[in-house]
């Protein structure tokens, strides 16, 4: 799926592209023309379930950003989302 986005005021835009493999990994890239950066995200994890599995949620996400005027500075992101239920 890719989704755009277009400031008629401003003349930003942003483009994203989302693909699913299977119920556990997504992969998710982007470009933001107002702070001129590029961007992929992969997602390890699964976004569905129910109730008996939902306290145990966890997704691990690593994203890549690349500056489009200094592509020295990209950086590269790693991060954990664990769902607590009680």
């Amino acid at each position: 799926m890719v989704s755009y986005w277009y400031n008629f005021d401003t003349n930003n835009w942003s483009t994203v592209y989302k693909h699913t493999y299977g119920k556990d990994f997504k992969f998710k890239a982007g470009y933001d023309s107002d702070v001129r950066l590029g961007w992929a995200s992969f997602w390890v994890g699964d976004e569905g379930g129910n109730a008996k599995t939902a306290p145990m949620k966890t997704k691990v996400q690593f994203m890549l950003q690349v500056p489009q005027d200094d592509i020295r500075t990209s950086a590269l992101m790693f991060r954990v989302k664990k769902r607590w239920d009680i």
